[in-house]
């Protein structure tokens, strides 16, 4: 089943909904992703799950066995349903900021859009991994697309960005020039990101989804408070 845009974030909110106790607040937080997790029912789970880091996160719809290779060798191993396994780099001081939050994200929305399949579907499928060499279960870049983006409407509430936006940016649209920003928007992004608890890259992809940021030529960079010397 393919959702639009609108539709994801609508299931989205609907999620959060229920995690929240019936109603999503205007002011901005951090979702306790770990919380949201567990309102859905799903128990997350630390192990090595590959050891080129190519796998960072599964999730299991039923009791099945997924096929792993790690330590040098392939393994299989008999997984009950409703488990979220993380790869253990998303863990400790050297892992990536955001990328554990975001990966249980990403599989909390793997099994809300499962769930929403219909019975057919869903007897087809039989588990999911994040990012692989060859994917479980025929899963596609269709559904690997819509899996990230309500992972982001999860994480990044428009609601909270909205509120972010004109609290950091002035209501002021950010402005990318080729992956660069200037100064000012700067700040904003690391407030909002700081905020959020998301990574740089997600909440650049947040923003310019929900038309928050806009892109420009990397030429055409500057920087506001600079005074330029008449010729």
């Amino acid at each position: 089943m393919i959702l639009s845009r609108y539709d994801i974030e609508r299931r989205a909110e609907d999620v959060l909904r229920g995690y929240m106790g019936g109603t999503v607040p205007d002011n901005s937080c951090r979702i306790d992703v770990d919380a949201l997790a567990r309102s859905l029912g799903l128990r997350v789970c630390r192990m090595r799950l590959s050891d080129d880091g190519t796998v960072l996160g599964v999730t299991t719809y039923v009791d099945t066995e997924v096929e792993l290779k790690r330590y040098c060798r392939r393994e299989t191993l008999r997984v009950p349903r409703n488990i979220v396994l993380l790869n253990e780099s998303l863990y400790g001081t050297r892992a990536v900021p955001g990328r554990r939050r975001y990966t249980i994200a990403h599989e909390c929305a793997h099994q809300i859009l499962w769930r929403d399949e219909p019975n057919e579907r869903r007897r087809s499928l039989r588990t999911h991994s994040m990012r692989t060499a060859s994917s479980y279960a025929g899963q596609d870049v269709q559904t690997e697309r819509q899996a990230d983006a309500m992972a982001a409407a999860l994480l990044m509430p428009a609601v909270f960005v909205s509120r972010l936006t004109e609290r950091f940016a002035r209501g002021r649209k950010l402005v990318s020039y080729g992956g660069r920003f200037n100064p000012p928007d700067k700040i904003a992004l690391a407030n909002i990101g700081a905020a959020l608890d998301v990574s740089h890259t997600a909440l650049v992809i947040r923003l310019r989804r929900l038309g928050y940021l806009y892109d420009l030529p990397r030429d055409e960079y500057y920087v506001p408070t600079e005074v330029w010397p008449d010729e």
